[in-house]
């Protein structure tokens, strides 16, 4: 009898020791993550305390930083005759990829600085926006019409018409049936001089939003025709 009580009175002792271990382990443990803890918030103060700004503090140090928002720059009306000079990965082999089949990336940077778009797309929102249409309507599914600007002039001096859609509308799908900016093409009809109606093969959401894309710009027959077609 007196050795299970010596024995129960030292398994007793022992998980008095641990007991105290893990106490004091406890107490490191958490006076280190104390700290850590002090240094997680230091640290993350000054970036929690600029997550939690307000809108005109932000809106304030943008500007005091001369950033300017999206869309926000001024109208540009100076007319120069310097150069701006923009470095591409490698050559393009066209300047007009949707009327030689091709939808090269260097190829489409430079259509969108040469060539405007029926449509546009709102960076912020994603919405479609005029560009050189006015508005549009669907007629059905499969056909839409475009009402036209009527005071854009075209790079040769010519006034935008009708007549230009229908004939870019007839490249893309000559040229480029075989990729994305032919193949939903059926083709184009002009209603009068400033409205024309675009047929596509089938009925899909997100048809004005391809038309948004640098190959669907818009180029002038008359001058295409005068530099050799």
């Amino acid at each position: 009898m007196k050795s299970k009580k010596w024995i129960a009175l030292a398994l007793a002792c022992v998980m008095l020791l641990a007991l105290a271990a893990c106490g004091g382990d406890t107490t490191a443990a958490s006076s280190g993550g104390s700290s850590g803890t002090a240094a997680a918030s230091g640290s993350s103060g000054s970036s929690g305390s600029a997550g939690g700004s307000t809108t005109e503090e932000v809106t304030a140090a943008i500007a005091n930083a001369g950033v300017k928002g999206a869309n926000a720059d001024p109208a540009n009306t100076t007319v120069t005759d310097e150069n701006l000079v923009i470095g591409l990965a490698s050559e393009p082999s066209t300047l007009w990829g949707a009327a030689s089949g091709k939808q090269e990336n260097e190829s489409q940077i430079i259509n969108s600085a040469l060539m405007d778009n029926l449509v546009n797309a709102d960076k912020q929102t994603g919405d479609i926006i005029p560009e050189l249409a006015t508005s549009w309507e669907w007629v059905d599914g499969t056909h839409c019409r475009f009402t036209l600007r009527d005071d854009v002039t075209m790079s040769d001096g010519t006034p935008l018409v009708a007549d230009d859609v229908v004939y870019t509308v007839g490249v893309w799908k000559e040229y480029s049936g075989n990729n994305d900016t032919g193949s939903y093409i059926v083709g184009a009809e002009a209603e009068d001089e400033h409205t024309v109606v675009i047929e596509f093969t089938t009925a899909a959401p997100d048809l004005l939003a391809m038309l948004t894309w640098s190959n669907f710009g818009i180029a002038s027959e008359d001058e295409v025709n005068a530099a050799g077609g």
